[in-house]
């Protein structure tokens, strides 16, 4: 009796390709994950720019309401 016979070829065959497929879904999904990382890390850098601008945004106004309040203004 040979190692792979002709019934071990239909039980192999099958096998190997579930198993191809699998591969090739993880790798489209690890590719996935990757670009959703970066584009992540772009967004948290966003969010960081726009804190800032926003808190130099409500200083700039404090100043001016404290500018319009104040006594000397006529």
């Amino acid at each position: 009796m040979h190692l792979f016979g002709s019934s071990a070829m239909f039980v192999l065959i099958p096998i190997v390709a579930i198993l191809a497929g699998t591969f090739k879904s993880w790798l489209r999904m690890k590719a996935q994950q990757q670009v959703l990382g970066a584009s992540n890390h772009e967004l948290e850098r966003d969010v960081a720019t726009l804190r800032k601008d926003r808190d130099t945004l409500l200083e700039r106004l404090e100043n001016l309401e404290a500018i319009v309040v104040s006594q000397t203004w006529n």
